[in-house]
């Protein structure tokens, strides 16, 4: 039924509340107090963590449903732009690595016109086709 699952709830959440600050307390005197003002007043310490034992919490409402979907979505697009990112990176990186390779062929052709012109007894050798290169 609707109040045990409720209870059972408020069960759950709250039994890792207390088991994480007991935990903090072993180390840190400021939880032990903590641990020891929520068991001196239980019920006033528990509308912090928004839990109840009389009704559904607030994470369980339409809204809160709404605001998970949402953020859910948001993930989902993140994801696909940092998917597309990475793609573009790569991309880049393959366009780069493609260029470096063109300009190594570049400058070995050049190193030829050279020789060709050094050969040829100092005459001027033009290319029938200009080269260049963008920076």
């Amino acid at each position: 039924d609707e109040k045990r699952r409720v209870y059972l709830a408020y069960q759950g959440r709250w039994g890792f509340i207390e088991d994480w600050l007991l935990k903090k307390a072993h180390r840190f005197p400021v939880f032990q107090q903590l641990v020891d003002d929520i068991k001196a007043n239980p019920t006033y310490y528990k509308t912090f963590f928004d839990i109840s034992e009389e009704e559904p919490s607030f994470a369980d409402s339409p809204e809160m449903k709404k605001i998970k979907g949402e953020m859910d979505e948001n993930k989902r697009q993140a994801k696909l732009l940092e998917k597309e990112l990475s793609n573009t990176s790569e991309k880049r990186a393959f366009i780069q690595h493609e260029l470096e390779a063109i300009s190594e062929k570049v400058q070995g052709i050049k190193i030829l016109l050279e020789g060709m012109r050094r050969r040829a007894g100092r005459e001027e050798v033009k290319p029938s086709v200009e080269i260049s290169l963008l920076p």
